[in-house]
């Protein structure tokens, strides 16, 4: 029997797919297996899992290739080992646990539409702030190694990273330039988790901690050579971004630049599909954007930055530079 289903026909069931993944994720299935062959009942007990429920769900993982199964034990499947195993190098775990928390926010996604409003959200816990730093961490490590390789910082002798939580940039810049002294600018509850980071790395002699909120704050600092932005100003409304580039702009010596990492759009806003539907998540989490080169230049021009280049990083982003007049 052939699958004849239009491409279009399994769109509105993938997440039926993701679900399954984020389930698995939640009830901890990929710790309590490790490296390990386990079986349901022996997985069950380690989740507090109902053993009959939670063997439909491994056979699913079995059946869209995240687990194996032999002699009714199940493992991680090979391809699937590096993100899924925690305290490996490309682990994506906390990642995975970020998406399942963004999937009540998503189901809001048609309320939000017709309202043009996200849902409110509770400010988040210690433990929340953690989690979401560990998230960024996931994510962060790869395109941290990305960045350092394309991004110049000749001349470069002090760097803030301006919400730069949990210290990954900052890390990777720091190991890279070691003549290099950076600021990590983030909202308080970040701190510990970025102190522990670097110190970790063994770099807190050369990598410290800001506490501050960037909407709020009059000054973020003087006298830098590079204020790095990663993945901040989509959680921004416009009037945010254009608000916070002039305090970016005080922050630096005269010739400073900034550097902005980000997920962009195109003119038309209809691309590319990644930016497209991160576009969406801001809008259902935090009511952000992402933006276009049309939008960015012009604000970037009026804070007093020219002579901007950009500079494409890994397969989603583009890294925009300026150089302050």
């Amino acid at each position: 029997m052939t699958d004849d289903l239009h491409p279009l026909d399994r769109m509105p069931a993938s997440f039926q797919e993701a679900r399954i993944i984020l389930t698995a994720v939640e009830l901890g299935v990929f710790d309590a297996i490790g490296r390990a062959s386990l079986t349901a009942p022996a997985i069950a007990t380690a989740v507090h899992a109902d053993p009959r429920a939670l063997r439909r769900l491994l056979d699913a993982l079995v059946g869209i290739d995240i687990l194996t199964k032999r002699s009714d034990a199940y493992r991680i499947a090979p391809a699937a080992r590096g993100r899924l195993l925690r305290g490996s190098p490309d682990s994506m775990l906390d990642m995975y646990q970020h998406h399942a928390h963004l999937w009540d926010t998503w189901s809001a996604l048609t309320g939000v539409i017709r309202t043009g409003r996200a849902s409110p959200r509770p400010p988040r816990s210690r433990e929340d702030q953690e989690a979401f730093s560990r998230a960024m961490a996931d994510i962060g490590r790869r395109a941290a190694r990305d960045t350092v390789r394309v991004l110049d910082l000749r001349g470069v002798h002090r760097l803030i990273d301006l919400g730069g939580a949990p210290g990954i940039y900052a890390i990777a810049f720091a190991r890279k330039h070691p003549i290099l002294s950076v600021t990590v600018f983030d909202v308080a509850e970040a701190g510990p988790i970025t102190r522990r980071t670097v110190r970790d790395a063994g770099l807190a002699d050369r990598i410290r901690f800001r506490a501050g909120d960037l909407t709020r704050i009059p000054t973020i600092g003087k006298d830098y050579d590079l204020v790095f932005l990663s993945n901040l100003i989509h959680s921004f409304q416009a009037d945010d971004v254009r608000a916070l580039l002039p305090k970016a702009a005080r922050a630096l010596r005269p010739g400073g630049r900034i550097a902005i990492k980000d997920f962009w759009l195109e003119e038309d806003r209809a691309g590319p599909r990644y930016s497209t539907l991160f576009s969406i998540n801001m809008l259902v989490a935090s009511a952000g954007d992402c933006y276009t080169r049309g939008e960015i230049q012009p604000w970037l021009r009026d804070a007093g930055f020219r002579d901007f280049r950009w500079t494409p990083v890994a397969e989603t982003s583009h890294i925009v530079t300026g150089r302050l007049a």
